[in-house]
C-alpha cells in the first residue's frame, strides 16, 4: 500500500521527520518505532533511503495491516501540496457586452502572464510607497514600463488576429467560462448629465436625440447643426 514511496525523490524524501512526526501525532503509540527511524536519519541524513525503506516496512507489516487508522495513514504519505490559485484582474463579460472572438491559446498566455507581472508590480509599487524604499520603486518604475511596452506589443498582435486596425474604439479583454475573450466596447447614446440643466452630447448623440422626436435631420440648415466635437 505504501510501496511507491521509497522510489520518490526531492521534496518528498526531505520530509521523512514530518511524515513520521504526522504519524506519531495520529497515533502516539506509533512513537517508540516511528522515533526510532527518525534519530536514525537524524544522524545519517544520506540514509534516508534505508530510513524510508524501514518506515514502509513496518507500516506494511502484518501488526498493522488492520490498524483502525490505516487509511488516514495512507493519506499522510499520499499528500501532496495543494496547487495555489491564481487571481487574475479580468473582468466577467456583462451581458450586453459585444464579444468578438476568443484569444488564440498562445496569445491567452501570454496575456495571462502579463496580468499577473502587472498584479505583482502594483503590490510591489504599494511596498515602495509604504515603506519609502527608493530603489524598489526604482525597480518598480522600470518593469512598470517593460510591461507598457509589452502591453503594446500584445494589442499589435491582437489588433492583426481581429482585423480591428480600422476601428478606433478601445477593445477590452475580458473572461468568458474560463475563456479569455476580446469585448468591443457598446458607444451609449444617451445623454450624458453634466450638472443640472446641462446634458453633454456629441454630434452622434444630438442626431439620435433628432431622430427620437421624430424630426428630420436633412431638413435643418448646416449652419444649424453641432459640430463634429463634443459641445
Amino acid at each position: 500500500m505504501y510501496s511507491y514511496v521509497n522510489k520518490q525523490k526531492g521534496s518528498v524524501m526531505k520530509n521523512l521527520g514530518k511524515a513520521i512526526d504526522r504519524l506519531i501525532e495520529m497515533d502516539p503509540n506509533l512513537e517508540k518505532m516511528l522515533g526510532r527511524i527518525k534519530k536514525k536519519w537524524e544522524r545519517s541524513p544520506s540514509k534516508i533511503n534505508d530510513c524510508w525503506r524501514e518506515l514502509l516496512d513496518y507500516l506494511n507489516s502484518d501488526s498493522l495491516s488492520r490498524h483502525p487508522k490505516r487509511d488516514k495513514m495512507k493519506d499522510i504519505l499520499n499528500s501532496k501540496k495543494k496547487s495555489k490559485r491564481e487571481v487574475y484582474s479580468f473582468e466577467l463579460v456583462h451581458p450586453s457586452d459585444i464579444v468578438l472572438g476568443s484569444l488564440p491559446g498562445d496569445i491567452a498566455d501570454i496575456v495571462r502572464r502579463h496580468d499577473r507581472s502587472s498584479i505583482q508590480a502594483a503590490k510591489l509599487r504599494v511596498e515602495a510607497h509604504l515603506t519609502r524604499n527608493v530603489e524598489l520603486m526604482a525597480q518598480v518604475l522600470r518593469k512598470e514600463l517593460l510591461l507598457d511596452i509589452n502591453a503594446k506589443k500584445l494589442w499589435v498582435r491582437l489588433k492583426d488576429h481581429f482585423n480591428l486596425w480600422n476601428k478606433s474604439v478601445n477593445h477590452t479583454i475580458k473572461s468568458k467560462d474560463g475563456l479569455l475573450v476580446l469585448v468591443e466596447p457598446i458607444i451609449s447614446s444617451t445623454p450624458t448629465i453634466v450638472s443640472p440643466g446641462v446634458v453633454k452630447m456629441d454630434n452622434s448623440t444630438f442626431k439620435s436625440f433628432l431622430r427620437f422626436l421624430g424630426i428630420d435631420q436633412n431638413q435643418i440648415p448646416p449652419e444649424q447643426m453641432p459640430p463634429e466635437s463634443e459641445f
